[in-house]
């Protein structure tokens, strides 16, 4: 009798365990995260690299997908908003794509990107100021400092040296000519003394001759 009852309760702790592990069992195995059923959140970023280039310089366009599943069919298109050229592609070789492009005229742009292909449509936009560059000419601080200081100086030393030999052979010119004038003047004035003393000099035989012819 003993022994029946204690088999007994034997078999109902046993049952009772193994009813309880099962329990357990299922319930760690139907725990399952519901982060698992819920979709990953795909996070799309675009950024500029410069908010303002000079005319001709590049700017650098950075657009990455985070998070994202299968490439196919998933593409992007970048347009600078000058409506030169509109860049577009497929992400083969990642999920990271960088992209150049160079404006020709000055003025305030809108860049737009649009990545499709992710379920749901991604579109960003971005401005640049795009300027003209700087003259290297003489109105700017570098322009006006080398120019003065150059133009100044070489001008100076040059001009002044050149204006100066320029100066003293029209002042040597005219000293020269002022000589030659003066000779030729100083010439001039002794022919005519040299004529009037002839000319009083064959007067004076001229009347001393009818005087002897008279007497």
């Amino acid at each position: 009798m003993g022994n029946k009852m204690w088999r007994g309760s034997m078999m109902l702790l046993l049952l009772f365990a193994g009813i309880s592990w099962v329990n357990g069992e299922r319930e760690d195995r139907l725990n399952i995260p519901p982060a698992f059923f819920e979709e990953r959140a795909v996070t799309v970023s675009f950024s500029l690299e410069k908010s303002e280039v000079f005319v001709g310089d590049p700017v650098k366009a950075n657009l990455e997908v985070q998070k994202a599943g299968s490439k196919k069919d998933t593409s992007w298109k970048i347009d600078f908003g000058d409506k030169s050229h509109e860049y577009t592609g497929n992400f083969k070789d990642g999920w990271a794509v960088t992209q150049r492009h160079r404006y020709d005229n000055p003025g305030v742009y809108v860049v737009e990107v649009r990545v499709m292909g992710l379920g749901k449509p991604f579109h960003y936009q971005r401005s640049v100021s795009v300027i003209k560059k700087p003259s290297t000419g003489g109105g700017g601080y570098t322009g006006g400092s080398t120019g003065g200081s150059t133009g100044g100086s070489t001008g100076g030393s040059t001009g002044g040296s050149k204006g100066g030999s320029k100066d003293n052979k029209n002042e040597n010119d005219r000293r020269n000519r002022q000589g030659y004038y003066i000779g030729l003047l100083v010439l001039a004035s002794l022919l005519f003394v040299l004529c009037v003393v002839i000319a009083c000099f064959i007067h004076a035989i001229t009347r001393a001759m009818r005087r002897a012819s008279i007497s």
